[in-house]
This record gives C-alpha cells, sequence and structure tokens, in this order.
C-alpha cells in the first residue's frame, strides 16, 4: 500500500458531484466551492444523472474561477454517477460531495492536510441552517451533531454508519485500486450502502480512514417524508445485500438497525412478512403517518410515531430483499424429465410437464422460496456466505432433452437458476440404463444443448459416464465413472463440473472417495432431507419431485422431507412385526 498524500503543496483537487433533480442546490454547490480560498488546484466535475429540471444548462452558464465539467447520463443511480464522475476527472485526490451540501470556507484545506495522514477522509455533515423546518430536521441535526462529538473524541473510531461518501476524499491511486463504487447499490436510483460497501473494502485493504472535523459541508436537508420512508425501505433491501457481499459484518447491520427492540421483534417484522393483509396494512400505517405529519405541528408524539413507522419500512424493505441471510439450511430438489410420462408405469413419477413445473415452483415462490444458484450454494458450503432464507436448489438428474426444450424456458421465464446432471458417456443417446425395465425411451441432451443449457443460467454437473449403480462397479472403473464424466464435460467445451449425483442416488465409499479426490464441490443422493449448516457436502440429501406434488402436498413434502418417507416406513414397519409374530409362532 502507498503512503498517505506526500507533503507537496498544489495538490490536484477534482471534487465529484452526482445531482438529480436538484438545479438551485447543485449550483449553490458549485457557487460554494468556487468561493474556496486554497493553494491547490480545484477543478469540479458534477455528473447530471438523467436530471429534466435543466441542471445541465444552468451549471454551463454559470462563470467561474475554477473549472466545471458536466457530464450528462441516463439516470443510473447515484454510485455510477459517481463513477462516471471520476473517470473524468484528472485530480490526484478525489472529493466527493451530495448536491444537497455546501461546502464551508476551508473546505478543500482540511480534506487535503486529512489525507496526509491516511489514505481517505471523511468530512462532517451538519444541517445548513436554511434547511426547511420538518419533523424531520431535529432529528437529523442531533444526529449530525452527535456523530461530530462521537469521532472527535480521543481514540474514535468509524462505525459503519459514519462512513458517509457525501463528504468524502481518496488519493486517485487508492480509488482505482478498489475499483470506485459497486453500482448494484443504488441501481436504478435506489438508496443506500454504496458508501458503506466502499469503506468495508478499503478498510478490508488496508487504507486508514480518518475523520476530517474540519471538512465541513453543510447539508440543505429538503426530503419530504413520503421520500424519507422511501429510502428507509430502500436502505432495508441494501442491508440485505450488504450482508450478502459482507457477511461478516451482519452481525454489526442486525445491533444498528435494533432488530431485537420490542416493537420490532413483535410488531414491524410480523407486519412485514408480505401478503394482501400485511400489504393493506402497512400501506395504512404509512398514510396515516404521512397525513398526521402534514397536518400537526412536530411534537415528541410526532417524531415518535414517525421513527416507529419508519422501521416498520425499514423491514419491508429486508423482507423485500429476501430478508437477512443466514447460515441456516438449503432444499434441494430433484427433477428429472420435463415430459408427461404417466402412460409408463416406471417412469410415471419421474415426468414432470412444463406446467405442472412452472406451477410447482411459482407455489414455492409465493409461499417465500428463495431460488439459489450453483454460486451461492458452493459458496455457502465452503463457509464464505450465508443464504437467503428458505433456499432452495433445483436440479434435474439425467439431462433429457425435454429439459433444455421445456424446462429450461420455465426456468429462464421465473429467473430460477440450477443444475442438470449429464451421463458424459451417452450425450446425445437415450437412457439405456432403463431398458431392462422396458418403460419410456427418452433422448437425452446433445453436446450443443448441453452447452446451452450452461449459457442460459442451467449449470452442467456430472452424473457418471454411463449411469451405472456405484456400489456394483468394480474398483478400477469407479474413478472413471466419477471423475472421467468430469473430463468428458469439459472436453466438449463446458466449465468443469462443481456439481456429482450419484445414480439412482446409491454411493459408497469408494464412490465418495472418487467425488473427493476429483475436484468436485458437492454431490448430491436422493435421500429426502433438508441439507443442514455443517453437512457432509459428499452426501447431500435431496427431495424428489413428482408431477403430483402440488399445492399443500408440495409445500408439505418441501418444508418436511422426511414426511414423504413415513409410507414406506410404516409399510416396512408392519412387515417387520410379522416377521416377528411369525418367528414367535
Amino acid at each position: 500500500m502507498e503512503s498517505a498524500l506526500p507533503q507537496t503543496p498544489g495538490v490536484a483537487v477534482t471534487v465529484v458531484v452526482p445531482t438529480y433533480q436538484r438545479r438551485a442546490r447543485a449550483v449553490a454547490l458549485v457557487q460554494s466551492l468556487d468561493a474556496q480560498r486554497t493553494s491547490h488546484r480545484v477543478d469540479v466535475v458534477v455528473v447530471v444523472d438523467g436530471s429534466t429540471d435543466g441542471t445541465a444548462d444552468a451549471l454551463r452558464a454559470l462563470r467561474t474561477r475554477v473549472p466545471v465539467t458536466v457530464v450528462e447520463q441516463a439516470n443510473a443511480g447515484r454510485s455510477s454517477a459517481c463513477n462516471a464522475g471520476a473517470a473524468r476527472a484528472d485530480g490526484d485526490v478525489l472529493v466527493f460531495l451530495d448536491d444537497d451540501m455546501v461546502a464551508v470556507p476551508g473546505f478543500v484545506d482540511a480534506h487535503v492536510a486529512c489525507l496526509r495522514e491516511c489514505e481517505v477522509s471523511v468530512g462532517d455533515v451538519p444541517m445548513h441552517p436554511d434547511s426547511p423546518p420538518s419533523v424531520l430536521t431535529p432529528g437529523i441535526e442531533a444526529w449530525a451533531s452527535s456523530r461530530r462529538d462521537r469521532l472527535t473524541a480521543p481514540g474514535a473510531q468509524l462505525g459503519l454508519g459514519d462512513f458517509l461518501t457525501g463528504n468524502m476524499a481518496i488519493r486517485r491511486v487508492h480509488w482505482d485500486a478498489l475499483g470506485g463504487f459497486d453500482e448494484a447499490f443504488t441501481a436504478d436510483g435506489t438508496f443506500g450502502n454504496e458508501d458503506i460497501d466502499l469503506g468495508v473494502r478499503a478498510t478490508e485493504r488496508g487504507l486508514r480512514l480518518r475523520f476530517a472535523p474540519d471538512a465541513v459541508a453543510r447539508q440543505h436537508y429538503v426530503v419530504s417524508p413520503r421520500a424519507y420512508l422511501r429510502q428507509w425501505h430502500d436502505a432495508g433491501a441494501a442491508d440485505v445485500a450488504l450482508v450478502h457481499k459482507h457477511p461478516q459484518r451482519g452481525p454489526e447491520v442486525m445491533r444498528g438497525n435494533r432488530a431485537g427492540k420490542p416493537s420490532v421483534r413483535l410488531v414491524w417484522r410480523p407486519l412485514t412478512r408480505g401478503g394482501p393483509v400485511s400489504d393493506a396494512a402497512a400501506a395504512a400505517v404509512r398514510a396515516f403517518a404521512v397525513g398526521v405529519i402534514a397536518r400537526l405541528p412536530p411534537s415528541s408524539r410526532t417524531v415518535t410515531l414517525f421513527s416507529e413507522v419508519r422501521r416498520m419500512e425499514y423491514w419491508r424493505g429486508v423482507q423485500a430483499a429476501g430478508g437477512f441471510p443466514r447460515r441456516g439450511s438449503l432444499r434441494v430438489l430433484c427433477y428429472h424429465a420435463v415430459a408427461d410420462l404417466a402412460g409408463f408405469r416406471v417412469h410415471a413419477p419421474y415426468g414432470v410437464p412444463g406446467p405442472v413445473l412452472r406451477s410447482q415452483l411459482r407455489t414455492l415462490r409465493r409461499a417465500g422460496a428463495r431460488f439459489v444458484s450453483p454460486d451461492t450454494v458452493d459458496a455457502w458450503l465452503a463457509g464464505r456466505a450465508p443464504l437467503p432464507r428458505r433456499a432452495v436448489l433445483v436440479t434435474f438428474d439425467d439431462a433429457y432433452r425435454d429439459v433444455h426444450a421445456d424446462g429450461l424456458p420455465v426456468l429462464e421465464a421465473l429467473e430460477v437458476p440450477g443444475v442438470v446432471f449429464a451421463v458424459s458417456g451417452l450425450t446425445g443417446g437415450t437412457n439405456v440404463w432403463d431398458d431392462h425395465h422396458r418403460g419410456a425411451r427418452l433422448d437425452l441432451m446433445t453436446a450443443d444443448e448441453l452447452r446451452d443449457c450452461a449459457a442460459r443460467g442451467l449449470e452442467v454437473g456430472a452424473h457418471a459416464r454411463t449411469h451405472p449403480q456405484l456400489p456394483t462397479v468394480a474398483d478400477a472403473a469407479v474413478d472413471g465413472e466419477v471423475v472421467g464424466s468430469a473430463d468428458d464435460l469439459e472436453v466438449l467445451g463446458l466449465p468443469r463440473p462443481r456439481f456429482f449425483a450419484y445414480p439412482y442416488g446409491e454411493h459408497d465409499a469408494r464412490a465418495v472417495a472418487a467425488v473427493a479426490a476429483g475436484g468436485y464441490v458437492a454431490a448430491f443422493t436422493v435421500d429426502p432431507g433438508v441439507v443442514r449448516d455443517g453437512a457432509d457436502p459428499w452426501r447431500l440429501p435431496r427431495i424428489e419431485i413428482e408431477p403430483g406434488d402440488r399445492g399443500l402436498r408440495l409445500l408439505v413434502k418441501v418444508a418436511a422431507p422426511w414426511a414423504a418417507t413415513l409410507p414406506a416406513r410404516s409399510r416396512r414397519l408392519q412387515t417387520w412385526r410379522r416377521r416377528w409374530a411369525a418367528r414367535r409362532r
């Protein structure tokens, strides 16, 4: 890591300002920067992020001492606008300022001075005295004052909520190394966490973050109560995205949002579970709170009411984004053919027609299932990331052609990822392993179809070379079936498989050893069950889905896979009792 800013005069500083629909505020900010008196070379880049209020023309009409570059782009959100401004910047130091700020005299010098002792500086953001009074302004003003007092105390450290890039400076070399803001945060104009994400990455990279109390930019706060609630809804979703990306920060995020507070635990979180009733109730509460604030002057009661409704909106955003991830558990669905096989006695349970597949996946999604990708499962099994609540992985055994023709379009339409397990030695052939059943003869995917699946979000895994019962295979042939299957698929131009599915779900110690040595991430059986945290990755259970699994029956089967085995267990128990009775006679 390079040292902090060297002790040289005349540092080149570019101030980047993202703006959207705030012409007057953006003009005032640029004028405050033009009024700075400093020995450093300052220029300004303003990125007009899809504004339609004449901001760009008003800025170009200004006569300023400092150079001002105006960049226009379609509305893409704050992160995109900041990155676009940084790409046009010439300075060795980048300063980011939100468009509702006004820089006080000495602002630039204070940031540069702080950067001589660190790599990233974050300034003070007190309320501008001209901000229109509302139920929000006393709380914002008190928060800013408390933040300054806390961060100027001896030994103070910047926390997650303190790293605000609405007033931040960083050396260009470090900005480039970090790669700028992650544009997934604030995409399409949403709100939240692009700054915290940058701060987390900077800290993990070993950069020193410091508070610069004299780098003051006063915030002209003009956010309406309705817009403020919308921001908190976005903030809830952004926190979920942040914890997915930085799972080690999960406990800190949860503590910061008082997940254990009684009103949150007993009222607001249950109210955000989704569905017509809770949505209607939340809309009524929100409308009531906004109406009260519009009619009544600020008071302790209205502030308390609004604070509670703000928490409700936050947790609604959390729920809308799938809830906070946790180590939790995974349900893996096992399908076979996407076809109607009702006329074939042996194969009937293994054919789920396309419309039924669509209905099953929709039913699960309405019940709260979160369909996860193979990448997410890989990261979870390796302990690199948590899972969302009610995580479900969709898999298909055997790679029948109808999965490509009729199943893949359903998955794409519903945006459901998954894995299809191919019998590598029979690519483009048929299910000859079922010939002794005299059942349905089904075509298998060709190499082109497998490659198309991989390109369209259905990862290709291995299902052995010839679909044998692995415990019956000779020792010398086990590696060929298991490891050779991965080699075959790689030769076809596919990524080397990460996942293996045992044919018939059958395995023994030799098969498990071959999978573990073959570079696979995990292997699946067809034993019914839920994949729990810490499960054996070489013997992961799955839930076989049949065409008759619909509605409540499907939900029960997925929620409690062991229940599906009860009839068989009951029959085995009766057989055992009859045999025991016969022995006693």
